[in-house]
């Protein structure tokens, strides 16, 4: 879908938000379009699947669904799958990966109701402090 068109879009879901179920995967994000999903994900307080597979977002994009969809308690469904979560050419990778990571742990931690957790092929993150009893452990 071309750009102009998915903001096009995406301006009219964020003047009303009574989403529920939000797939957007495969789908190349600028700069006017994160900011339309933030506001998107910001009011749609009655999402509970959310499905951004595949979408070409820089890792900072993703920090900030995360710190979005982290105060989203109703959330079942998240796919994340082949999004860069701390690509090794951005400015301070390492500090990104961190802060993905901790924001990931904070959603999990906080949402009780996710039933589905998709980080299929998501590079590059370091997962070693992301483990079944971590999670399990909130």
């Amino acid at each position: 879908m071309a750009t102009g068109h998915l903001n096009s879009i995406l301006q009219v879901m964020s003047n009303s938000c009574p989403l529920q179920k939000l797939g957007l995967s495969q789908v190349f994000f600028d700069e006017i379009s994160i900011d339309l999903l933030m506001r998107i994900l910001s009011c749609a307080k009655s999402l509970y699947s959310l499905n951004l597979g595949g979408c070409e977002v820089l890792s900072l994009h993703v920090n900030k669904v995360l710190n979005i969809i982290s105060r989203n308690r109703r959330l079942e469904y998240l796919n994340l799958s082949w999004l860069p979560l701390g690509t090794q050419g951005e400015m301070s990778a390492s500090n990104l990966r961190q802060e993905i990571l901790a924001s990931l742990l904070k959603f999990v931690r906080r949402n009780k109701q996710l039933l589905h957790l998709d980080l299929s092929y998501s590079r590059p993150v370091s997962y070693t402090h992301l483990t079944l009893p971590t999670i399990c452990s909130v």
